[in-house]
């Protein structure tokens, strides 16, 4: 697996020899995906045959196109730990450590936005809002029904088709 992500590396991007060999070295340090490469300067330019500078432009290089994720840890003024180093393939958008944070924070307050816009409305002041519906009969008998001074005057008034005009169920004659 690790060397297929080299190989499609080499295949879609143009690197240099120092940044193939970093790359290199940074998949053979890392895990079966080349991620969690801890690897100090000192080694990398040892292992690698390039000066430290090199391998500091390399890896800056590399940085910055995208192909390569650094964390840097700190552990006090002027004292650094070894840096982590992982491969990133960005035609499969995978995501550095700031962009995925980020990614994380606009869902949370999409998510926050989205809880504040729906259901809880229950929880304002211990009530639950009460939405008046109409009832579906009333929206079908007001729905496509003629009020008594659109009916057209060739309909005679008190006729059985004049109370249909309406909605109205027309009078029974007495039998």
């Amino acid at each position: 697996m690790s060397n297929q992500i080299v190989a499609d590396i080499f295949s879609r991007m143009q690197v240099s020899p120092a940044e193939q060999t970093l790359i290199g070295l940074i998949n053979k340090n890392g895990n079966v995906f080349g991620q969690n490469a801890t690897i100090g300067r000192e080694r990398m330019a040892q292992e690698s045959g390039y000066t430290i500078g090199t391998c500091k432009k390399a890896t800056k290089a590399l940085e910055e196109r995208h192909l390569l994720r650094v964390e840097r840890k700190r552990l006090g003024p002027g004292r650094n730990a070894v840096n982590v180093y992982s491969l990133v393939r960005p035609w499969l958008r995978e995501l550095s450590f700031h962009e995925a944070y980020i990614a994380k924070k606009r869902r949370e307050l999409a998510r926050q936005q989205e809880q504040k816009d729906t259901a809880h409305l229950a929880s304002i002041h211990g009530r639950i809002p009460v939405i008046p519906r109409e009832n579906k009969k009333e929206e079908k008998s007001a729905m496509g029904y003629l009020k008594p001074e659109e009916i057209p005057p060739c309909v005679d008034r008190g006729s059985p088709i004049w109370y249909l005009a309406q909605g109205l169920e027309p009078p029974r004659g007495e039998g």
